[in-house]
């Protein structure tokens, strides 16, 4: 199963220390994570992950590569000299790290959006165009009470139960693994 996800942690691995660190030092980042995936009981492992917690199983797996990828930059953060021009080998520069790329954040993120937007569509279209309202630029709550005929406040009371009723879809959804 982990031969699948191959490119998935070499890309994330690459992206985070690829830049730092030798091919072979990459190679050996990638092997680490699929000994850690392949653990039996190991927190990292496959073994660990739970799908009813929410979490795609290319995000958990991204997530053991990152931890796996900073670790190493971590440990060699005070043994590699910067270098002004690539080895002779034509391998990367070694620089210690002060900030990560961080590619699986936005994985992440595009995931959730993902959801939300599906959550979304699960609204009545009232609530839909409401919600559109509140995020437009335009979105001024005083302007669009003028135009309903409704207070300020009835819109407030509106928009939590929206939120209410989207916390409930998106539980719903990650409770089903969908």
């Amino acid at each position: 199963m982990v031969e699948q996800y191959q490119n998935l942690i070499h890309g994330i691995v690459y992206k985070i220390a690829g830049h730092r660190l030798h091919r072979a030092d990459i190679d050996d980042i990638v092997s680490a994570v699929n000994l850690r995936l392949l653990e039996p009981d190991g927190a990292k492992s496959l073994s660990a992950f739970d799908p009813t917690r929410g979490m795609e199983l290319t995000t958990f797996i991204g997530m053991v590569a990152k931890s796996a990828a900073v670790d190493a930059l971590r440990r060699l953060k005070h043994e590699v000299p910067i270098q002004e021009e690539p080895d002779e080998d034509g391998g990367a520069y070694y620089t210690p790290v002060s900030a990560e790329v961080d590619v699986l954040t936005s994985l992440i993120r595009r995931e959730q959006a993902d959801k939300v937007r599906q959550a979304i569509s699960m609204l009545p279209e009232a609530d839909q165009r409401f919600l559109e309202v509140l995020v437009s630029d335009t979105g001024d709550l005083e302007d669009y009470a003028a135009q309903l005929g409704v207070s300020v406040a009835n819109l407030k009371v509106r928009k939590h139960r929206i939120i209410a009723r989207l916390k409930k879809i998106l539980s719903n959804m990650y409770r089903s693994g969908s």
